[in-house]
């Protein structure tokens, strides 16, 4: 064989592969030849935990003072909400924290646009946030639930715990939540993988309602399943937008629970591809 009849067969050769290659790719991205439809479904369940949040802090110039205020805040808190008695009821600390606050000299200094420094020592602030939850809720009524928070407040009050979020305040930023009302409390639900299963069957048995009644308007039968994927695109720019404005994604548990005494929604959404035969 010539250099020439060489090189014209090593060109037919790669030919012949990227035009195999472009075939497969073609076939990757050709249109689907079924049935494809979005199936919905979602399931509802009455919260069954409650959640409240509070703080306990133990403040003084002196940095064995502030912890020693703190250990006895802490106790006198935690006492006080387990001689309730309240069943199922559970204390968990979120961690210490340590941080310098300033005087009172100080905040009045600033506060009347002059410098800090001089007016006055920092104080040793100790804190650490503090969750009460209750499982069970779902076994009470309204009237018994609200009894027990109310419970609950009060004797976190007496305590000295602030009971509820806690909002950092700085004159020198916007917030825009300043202001705004709070929930006290968050229900959730301690499980909720029975409730994503209800809404997986209902979004196939919505898929399904949906493709059937396709292929009979089209006068085709209806075959098996042969794909699923579970959620919807979403535009990048929308996805921008939230984030920016924000309106991030929330975690599982955040997603899944609410301020108010209502059932939580479990949604999914399946898109679900069928053959025709």
């Amino acid at each position: 064989m010539t250099r020439s009849q060489t090189f014209h067969s090593a060109c037919l050769a790669a030919l012949l592969l990227s035009m195999g290659a472009a075939a497969l790719r073609a076939q990757d991205f050709a249109p689907s030849r079924g049935i494809l439809v979005a199936g919905r479904g979602e399931a509802k369940s009455k919260p069954n935990v409650v959640e409240l949040s509070g703080t306990v802090t133990g403040e003084a110039e002196l940095a064995s003072d502030a912890i020693t205020k703190y250990r006895d805040n802490r106790q006198r808190a935690v006492d006080a909400v387990e001689n309730l008695k309240i069943e199922n009821l559970s204390i968990e600390g979120g961690g210490v924290a340590i941080n310098s606050s300033l005087s009172a000299a100080a905040m009045q200094a600033m506060a009347q646009g002059m410098p800090a420094t001089g007016t006055g020592n920092n104080r040793l602030q100790v804190s650490e946030p503090l969750k009460i939850r209750i499982e069970g809720v779902d076994k009470l009524t309204t009237e018994e639930l609200l009894e027990t928070l109310v419970r609950i407040v009060d004797a976190g009050k007496d305590a000295g715990v602030a009971i509820g979020p806690q909002v950092e305040y700085n004159p020198y930023v916007y917030n825009p939540r300043q202001g705004q009302a709070s929930s006290l409390a968050t229900f959730r639900m301690s499980d909720i993988s029975e409730l994503r299963q209800q809404a997986y069957e209902g979004a196939i048995k919505d898929a399904r309602t949906q493709a059937e009644r396709l292929a009979k308007l089209s006068g085709v039968t209806l075959g098996r399943v042969t794909s699923v994927r579970e959620g919807t695109q979403q535009n990048q720019t929308q996805m921008n937008v939230m984030y920016y404005y924000g309106a991030q994604s929330a975690s599982e548990p955040d997603a899944y629970s609410t301020g108010k005494l209502e059932q939580i929604t479990v949604s999914v959404v399946l898109q679900v591809e069928f053959a025709i035969e």
